[in-house]
């Protein structure tokens, strides 16, 4: 990929940024064990277990500064000029962190002199409700550094119609409401979240097995957060098969491509504009294209958004 492209990830999750590299440094800290197969995943639910181990790795505020820092850097390096990073305050209290005590900590720092980035708080949709309230008040709090609420986990047990409140109250308190559908379920799924008023959708890649589904995606004007090599690893999309990123750009569907849970997946946004290039067939030009749309669709104000373009795209 050319070197001056300037890349846009809108998809990423701070605790699946944690690589090997990080585990083993907190391990070492913390005096906990390191378990390299948690970087093998067998599916969706061991990869939850896998994402799982690596919050359980971090203990305090120090911890989750490391794990930033270094990833920003990294992004830095592969070209990142702006990131959105999902944060799950629910997960690390179910491993015994106190959700106030890092979030308010989270929220202190400032690296933004490595390059640009904003927070999503996202919950854990089938846990308790409560834990659910608790994330979005959290996310209402600190509204000033997160721009987005969002949903993560089991959709075939909690699914998206079950959040329709969801819809209501991000709207109500001006906050945009981003829910992972059609990862690890059906189309039906996604077709529910753009009748629920979703104008951006964690993965959504299911759509791809209905026609109905890619219809109301475009009508919609909803753009896809595509993460292919998560998708592999999930095997949400079948190893043998090809990505349904081929019907994504033949139909016009908006979609930008992101890493998810990097660390665990062990790759990178360059790794994604490689896998994506080689899946549609297509050069530097389309990759350039896809960042542009990923900026169009961010969370980003139009006086930012205005700068961007001028500085990198235009």
């Amino acid at each position: 990929m050319a070197q001056h492209i300037a890349l846009v990830e809108l998809h990423l999750h701070l605790e699946g940024s944690i690589y090997p590299s990080d585990a083993i440094i907190l391990a070492k800290k913390n005096k906990t064990v390191f378990n390299f197969e948690a970087y093998h995943h067998l599916g969706f639910e061991n990869f939850l277990k896998h994402f799982g181990f690596v919050v359980s790795l971090l203990k305090d505020e120090e911890d989750f500064a490391l794990v930033l820092y270094n990833h920003l850097k990294r992004m830095k390096r592969w070209g990142v000029v702006y990131a959105e990073i999902r944060i799950s305050p629910s997960v690390w209290e179910h491993y015994g962190l106190d959700v106030e005590k890092i979030a308010r900590f989270i929220f202190s720092l400032n690296y933004q002199n490595f390059l640009k980035y904003n927070f999503i708080i996202e919950a854990v949709r089938h846990w308790d409700g409560k834990l659910l309230e608790r994330d979005f008040n959290l996310a209402l709090k600190y509204k000033d550094k997160v721009r987005a609420f969002g949903i993560g986990g089991n959709e075939n047990i909690a699914p998206i119609k079950n959040f329709k409140f969801l819809f209501e109250e991000c709207k109500k308190n001006g906050l945009k409401f981003i829910p992972h559908s059609g990862e690890n379920s059906s189309a039906g799924e996604v077709i529910d979240a753009v009748e629920l008023g979703a104008k951006r959708i964690g993965h959504g890649i299911k759509s791809s097995e209905s026609i109905r589904a890619i219809k109301k995606i475009i009508e919609g004007n909803v753009h896809l957060e595509i993460c292919p090599t998560s998708n592999y690893a999930t095997l949400a999309v079948e190893k043998n098969k090809i990505h349904p990123l081929n019907i994504f750009c033949e139909e016009g569907v908006s979609f930008s491509i992101s890493t998810d849970d990097p660390g665990l997946f062990l790759t990178t946004m360059k790794k994604e504009m490689y896998i994506t290039k080689k899946i549609l067939k297509k050069g530097d030009e389309f990759i350039f294209k896809i960042q542009k749309e990923a900026l169009k669709s961010s969370l980003l104000n139009k006086k930012e958004k205005d700068f961007f373009y001028t500085r990198f795209f235009s």
